[in-house]
């Protein structure tokens, strides 16, 4: 059973202050004293308290985030990166979840990392079900950085160039050929819709819009000339995939799909997805290092980071071919 510094010191016959001294290596005791407490240290499975040092510095070393769900792979690997990132610099990251049909809950969980003094509080959520509760963070001057969304003034963010995005996703399909295309309309995020209209008109393709999975067989057969299909992200990328399959239409010799993210589904056989990658895990350490250098006030002037996504070419995206009537 670990031990604490008291039980270690009583077990010595050594001060508190010796021991803690004798763990920090400090030369003022005497070597032998030293490697007798380490020694003793190890063996007994001492923990280090970082309480003291908490009150000293005023600093808990702990960072809050509030996320809205953490079922989805995009958002496990950007908790992945903030986790590396405050182990890294000697922090710890206490998650909660926050959701837009529990008002309640969401206070107990801001006010959880409240009294747990946390430093810092990173947000990634995208209904704003959080605002109402991030004053009690600003009156206690806790930094707030917002990850994969924009933040409300006076707040900072970190996230993807979803416009670029957007344009490089079209601007792929466009490389390959296609000239007229269905993109998603998704409400949840304009940028990336704006830099798919954006990229479609430099290069002359026509668009039409959909907002749901259910909508592209109807289109397909309404507009016959469309060849390809730029998604939202990859998972309606990989359900729109399955859906034509069992109509019959050969992917990628009928129609090309793009998908966005690049979740590790995307390289599975049956997909082989081309895709916009995000810079997942760099969202959530880049968050957490923003967090720090508020908390220490460090790299001045402080900015929104905004992260470029990537093509990631596979085999869902070809030359545009004639399509099999259906």
């Amino acid at each position: 059973m670990p031990v604490n510094l008291k039980q270690l010191a009583a077990e010595l016959q050594l001060s508190t202050a010796t021991v803690s001294l004798a763990l920090r290596d400090n030369p003022i005791v005497a070597e032998k004293t030293r490697k007798k407490v380490q020694a003793l240290a190890a063996e007994r499975n001492y923990i280090k308290s970082n309480l003291g040092m908490a009150l000293q510095s005023k600093k808990s070393r702990i960072i809050g985030y509030l996320i809205d769900g953490v079922t989805k792979t995009f958002y496990n690997e950007v908790l992945q990166g903030a986790g590396e990132a405050a182990l890294e610099q000697g922090y710890g990251l206490l998650v909660g979840l926050v959701s837009k049909d529990d008002k309640a809950a969401n206070l107990r969980q801001a006010n959880l990392l409240l009294e747990k003094d946390v430093d810092a509080l990173i947000v990634s959520e995208h209904n704003g079900v959080i605002a109402p509760y991030l004053k009690s963070f600003e009156m206690r001057k806790k930094p707030v950085v917002y990850c994969t969304c924009e933040a409300p003034r006076p707040h900072f963010s970190v996230t993807s160039n979803d416009f670029l995005g957007g344009e490089l996703a079209v601007k792929t399909l466009a490389e390959f050929g296609h000239k007229k295309i269905l993109v998603n309309a998704n409400s949840m995020n304009k940028q990336r819709h704006e830099g798919n209209l954006s990229a479609a008109r430099a290069a002359g393709i026509d668009t039409v819009d959909f907002k749901r999975t259910s909508d592209i067989l109807r289109l397909l057969k309404r507009y016959s000339e469309i060849t390809a299909i730029a998604a939202y992200h990859d998972t309606e990328a990989c359900d729109i995939m399955f859906e034509l399959k069992r109509a019959g239409y050969r992917i990628p010799q009928d129609i090309s799909i793009i998908g966005y993210d690049d979740l590790p589904i995307c390289s599975r056989p049956e997909f082989m997805l081309t895709t916009i990658a995000q810079q997942r895990s760099m969202l959530g350490y880049r968050a957490v290092m923003l967090s720090l250098d508020l908390i220490e006030k460090r790299n001045e002037p402080f900015g929104n980071i905004v992260l470029d996504p990537s093509v990631v070419l596979r085999e869902s995206v070809a030359r545009p071919g004639k399509r099999r009537a259906r």
